[in-house]
C-alpha cells in the first residue's frame, strides 16, 4: 500500500530493525512524506500550524488580559478606599490676623471638640489668647472656620512665631493633632 510514495509495509519493517537512539530513518521518511505531499495537504498543514499558533497566542493574550485586569480592580478598590477614609478626616489649619488666630477645616471630614494649646510660653513674649484651654469649639465642618481673639503686647518691636497645637476628633480617629506655626 503506497500513502505519499512509500511503501509502509516497507517502513513497518525496517522500523523494527532500527535502534531505539537512531531516527534519522524515520526522519527521512517524514520529510519523503512531507516531500510528496499535494499542494492542499502543505495549505491543510500550513493552516493547522497556523491554528495551533494562534490558540497559543490567544490563550497567553487572556491570561495576560485577567492578569493586568486584577491589578487594576486592586488598584481602584485601594484608591475607593483612600477617598473614604479621606471622606472620614478632617483637617484644622490656622492663620493670624491682625489680633485675631483664624481656624479652619480644610478636611473633607467634620471636626468635633477642637481644642486649642499653646506649646510656647506665649506669655513671655506679650501674647496671651482669649480662649479658656479647657473649652473647646463643639463641630466645624468641611470649609468652616471660626476665630478668637489674641491680645498682643506692645513690647514686641519684631514678628514673633509662635506654635500653636490643635487637637480634634473626627469620623477617622480621636485625638488627632496639628502644631501650627503662626507668625505674629
Amino acid at each position: 500500500m503506497q500513502i505519499y510514495g512509500i511503501n509502509t509495509t516497507l517502513k513497518n519493517k525496517l522500523w523494527y530493525f532500527l535502534p531505539i537512539n537512531t531516527c534519522d530513518f524515520y526522519n527521512l521518511m517524514i520529510y519523503n512524506e512531507i516531500k510528496f505531499m499535494n499542494t492542499s495537504d502543505k495549505i491543510a498543514l500550513a493552516s493547522f500550524l497556523f491554528m495551533i499558533l494562534s490558540s497559543l497566542w490567544a490563550i497567553v493574550a487572556t491570561w495576560k488580559s485577567n492578569k493586568y485586569k486584577k491589578h487594576i480592580q486592586k488598584y481602584e478598590l485601594r484608591e475607593y478606599e483612600e477617598k473614604e477614609l479621606l471622606k472620614r478626616k478632617a483637617l484644622i489649619k490656622a492663620n493670624v490676623y491682625i489680633g485675631k488666630i483664624h481656624v479652619f477645616n480644610i478636611g473633607l471630614g467634620t471636626a468635633r471638640n477642637i481644642r486649642f494649646f499653646t506649646v510656647d510660653d506665649w506669655e513671655s513674649e506679650g501674647i496671651m489668647p482669649c480662649i479658656d484651654k479647657k473649652q473647646s469649639y463643639p463641630l466645624l465642618h468641611n470649609g468652616e472656620s471660626f476665630n478668637f481673639d489674641v491680645v498682643i503686647a506692645e513690647r514686641i518691636s519684631r514678628k514673633s512665631i509662635m506654635i500653636a497645637r490643635f487637637v480634634w476628633d473626627d469620623d477617622f480617629a480621636n485625638n488627632n493633632e496639628r502644631d501650627i506655626v503662626l507668625n505674629f
